[in-house]
């Protein structure tokens, strides 16, 4: 195991290596909204700001704890992969590719309230100035490039991971009445798979906030924190080492379309399913929950580089290796739960892309892939993606029902139903 002693961090960025369409939208954000600072974190290099809602409820101070943060390379549809290579001179042609990709997709979020933002939004709003006389006097906004420390530790092979949570406990060793057992087998999912697959198990406690060492949790209404402490732990393992893992919080519609989250072991209602059945009422008057509470339905671990994971991959090559090369096949989805459905050699993006890293692992011990992407319009765009990536490998894919939003909502037998046609030769 790792050495708790021996803790490394990593992450500083300089300005000489941030693109420099980062940087000009820090410096237009600068210039409406105050001093932002760039740090290199563990999905990406970031852009934090003032939140905007946050300025008027806390007024002046918030320019300085700056709550709002801007995943800059999902807004510019930069992969962790393209950032050294990432061109250094001006090329107006590939900034306007980037740009397009993605500026209607909120890729800013409040790490105090939740509430998701449009750049696009952000750049059009009026200057501090022009908001509230509080900010008359204050100064134009700089762009500061700092480091931000991401915590890695040495597993028992020396190689330099995210570092586990301080207690989990095996999803076979909980009772049958659990929140995490309750939660997955109202879904039709077995347990045991699940571990097997993934090394699933229930994060029981956490390391405490660490600031220096670049552990943080971002905080909800009411004082409750976002951390991986009373989720599923769904751990990414690829040839032999586990780089990380994602969290997924516990949720379950129970009586009277009834939404209910488990906190510590405790079931509290959060919604409602309204009379149409299309939606729900979130967070209604009689539940304890602040306004605004929405705590992230999935988590990762601290120092994760998710463009460079693949879960579930060392249970699908192990599913395959007995085969020739030539029948060898994996089945790509978005999430560890879709991932589950299918079992090996189900393996997830963790995303609706894929980077050059993870095709290189796919194209190494694969040669056929077939996609079940998500059933919505991104999900959709997903595949033409893959298939940009895997130029020369047989790839079909399969498309999920209508009636569900995902793989992770049929049963066990209709995934096996769905593929039958594209694999039973395989086999």
């Amino acid at each position: 195991m790792y050495n708790e002693e021996e803790v490394l961090t990593s992450g500083s960025i300089s300005s000489s290596r941030v693109p420099k369409v980062i940087m000009r939208l820090a410096e237009r954000l600068a210039a409406r909204h105050g001093t932002v600072t760039i740090a290199d974190e563990a999905s990406g290099i970031h852009i934090h700001l003032a939140d905007p809602e946050e300025l008027i409820a806390s007024g002046p101070k918030e320019l300085q704890s700056r709550h709002l943060a801007i995943n800059a390379e999902k807004y510019f549809g930069i992969g962790r992969y393209d950032v050294d290579e990432f061109p250094t001179r001006e090329n107006k042609e590939m900034y306007a590719k980037y740009h397009a990709q993605d500026k209607e997709v909120p890729c800013a979020v409040s790490m105090k309230t939740g509430k998701t933002y449009r750049v696009e939004d952000l750049l059009h709003m009026p200057t501090l100035q022009a908001r509230s006389s509080m900010f008359k006097n204050v100064n134009a906004g700089k762009v500061i490039v700092g480091a931000n420390k991401r915590l890695l530790v040495r597993d028992e092979f020396g190689n330099l991971v995210p570092e586990w949570v301080a207690e989990a406990v095996p999803l076979t060793s909980l009772p049958d009445n659990h929140p995490a057992i309750t939660y997955l087998t109202q879904r039709g999912f077995d347990p045991a798979k699940l571990e097997k697959q993934f090394e699933a198990c229930y994060c029981t406690k956490e390391k405490p906030e660490s600031r220096g060492e670049g552990r943080y949790y971002s905080r909800l209404p009411g004082g409750m924190k976002n951390t991986p402490q009373g989720r599923i732990i769904f751990s990414v393992r690829m040839d032999g080492v586990r780089w990380g893992y994602q969290s997924r919080y516990i949720d379950i519609w129970a009586g009277d379309n009834h939404l209910f989250w488990s906190h510590n072991q405790q079931w509290e209602l959060i919604g409602r399913r309204q009379p149409d059945g299309t939606m729900y009422e979130k967070y209604p008057a009689d539940t304890r929950f602040p306004k605004g509470f929405a705590p992230h339905k999935y988590m990762n671990a601290t120092g994760c580089e998710r463009n460079k994971l693949l879960m579930g991959f060392d249970a699908a090559v192990e599913s395959q290796k007995d085969k020739p090369f030539n029948m060898r096949y994996c089945v790509l989805v978005e999430g560890p739960l879709d991932a589950g459905k299918i079992g090996p050699p189900g393996i997830a993006l963790l995303g609706k892309s894929m980077s050059d890293f993870q095709a290189e692992a796919i194209r190494k011990h694969f040669s056929k892939v077939f996609t079940m992407m998500d059933n919505d319009v991104a999900g959709k765009q997903c595949f033409a993606k893959i298939q940009s990536k895997l130029p020369n490998i047989a790839i079909v894919d399969i498309k999920v029902p209508d009636h569900v939003k995902d793989v992770g909502d049929l049963s066990y037998e209709e995934v096996e139903m769905l593929l039958k046609p594209y694999t039973e030769n395989l086999k």
